[in-house]
């Protein structure tokens, strides 16, 4: 294109607005004289409803009120915040703005939806239970890595698997019952930070009690504890020789297991095991956040409905009989089961 045609392109006249927003003009009366087709978006109001509507009956009791306020001090076309609002699964914020004799109001998208954001944190977590699997495969080169997560009914299933080789069956979404890891190795699970099992094939030492009053020996805390004889039976169905399991532990609570597998004996040093126990922290540290922010962005959605709600109330005769007015747009959009207003 030309620059001589972009010069005189009409940008301010396109007729069009970018589609993550919504456009509603309103005349000197209130009255909508204009609208994106994209107003259901943010709107049950068909278009023509909106024809026979003020901006009373579409914007919230609050949001009447703030733009009442700026169109009778506004000297300027400069943009106001109205407010934020959420619309099913999605929060909006509200600008006003005036051209003219017009004032136009532009809804946008002012955060993630709350599937968005769920979505985007069960791919983020999926991605970061992988890279855990990978990274511990590597540590000492072993054949096999997985991430275990235990269930509510303590069956497991494997999420995330790093393998040596393309050949290897795959664990992978694989469900495992709870008998396969019974309550007291569950328990010892949580005790324990890591479980070490250098040989399955190897004989178990046995240990010389010398003063008969520490009979018998707890061990529930020995790295060299040997392992049950129905787990090595267990592990040479798998032929798996050497095996390392890290403990992941969420809000004091055994989660899930990282494991390395190897199908030959191969002796994991302190050193090894201290980085394997240093990525499943930094697993669960980084699970334990991504929850916090989806916690905290959930309190924060819901903190500014209620503030919303207790200002319009505040601008409403707590008699009046448009209170049912004042809550059903957050009605629509919270969508609950019954709504009650409480006096003091």
């Amino acid at each position: 294109m030309k620059a001589a045609v972009c010069e005189q392109e009409p940008l301010a006249y396109s007729g069009a607005i970018q589609s993550h927003g919504v456009l509603l003009a309103l005349g000197a009366d209130n009255q909508p004289v204009a609208v994106s087709e994209n107003w259901p978006l943010v709107s049950p109001l068909t278009f023509e409803e909106l024809t026979r509507v003020a901006a009373e009956d579409i914007l919230t009791p609050l949001e009447v009120t703030n733009l009442t306020q700026y169109r009778h001090q506004a000297k300027t076309a400069a943009q106001h915040v109205l407010g934020a609002r959420s619309l099913g699964h999605q929060t909006f914020d509200l600008t006003l703005h005036r051209q003219g004799d017009i004032w136009l109001l532009e809804w946008e998208p002012g955060g993630e939806t709350a599937p968005k954001t769920s979505a985007l944190f069960v791919e983020k977590w999926a991605l970061q239970l992988t890279k855990t699997a990978q990274q511990a495969r590597l540590v000492g080169d072993f054949d096999r890595a997985i991430v275990y997560q235990f269930k509510p009914d303590h069956s497991g299933v494997v999420v995330a698997e790093s393998l040596k080789n393309d050949d290897q069956d795959s664990y992978y979404d694989l469900r495992f019952p709870a008998t396969d890891i019974p309550q007291v190795a569950r328990n010892l699970y949580a005790k324990n930070a890591i479980r070490l099992n250098q040989d399955a094939g190897a004989t178990a030492c046995p240990i010389r009690i010398l003063d008969p009053e520490v009979a018998p020996l707890d061990l529930s805390r020995s790295v060299l504890r040997n392992i049950s004889p129905y787990h090595v039976r267990y592990l040479q169905k798998m032929n798996v020789a050497t095996s390392v399991s890290v403990s992941l532990m969420a809000d004091q609570e055994l989660w899930g297991l990282l494991t390395v597998h190897h199908s030959k004996p191969r002796y994991v040093d302190v050193r090894e095991r201290e980085i394997l126990v240093q990525l499943g922290r930094n697993l669960m540290e980084s699970h334990n956040i991504a929850e916090l922010d989806n916690r905290i962005a959930a309190m924060d959605r819901r903190g500014w409905v209620i503030q919303d709600i207790e200002a319009a109330l505040a601008v409403t005769d707590p008699g009046a009989s448009d209170i049912p007015r004042v809550l059903r747009p957050w009605a629509r959009a919270a969508k609950p089961a019954g709504v009650a207003i409480c006096r003091q």
